[in-house]
């Protein structure tokens, strides 16, 4: 997700997402503005791109720390030649 703020916590993203699957992994980029949450495949069939659209379905707006966040899936770049 983009646009976090800066007091952006890792307990304030899993209250933000825990509704949407167990939460398997969280990385936050302070000085960048951006974190990504993983979740585990094997919680109800749910892989991260499956929550993403589920997310986007319910177009609920996400807040993290009061603030709204952009949500994005993340896409995984193939190494040249592979």
């Amino acid at each position: 997700m983009k646009n976090i703020p800066d007091d952006c916590t890792e307990a304030s993203l899993i209250e933000a997402f825990k509704e949407f699957g167990e939460i398997n992994q969280i990385k936050i980029f302070g000085g960048k503005k951006y974190a990504t949450v993983s979740f585990n495949k094997q919680n109800r069939d749910f892989n991260s791109h499956d929550v993403f659209d589920k997310i986007d379905a319910s177009k609920k707006e996400i807040l993290v720390c009061g603030k709204s966040v952009r949500i994005e899936p993340f896409i995984r770049m193939r190494p040249r030649g592979a």
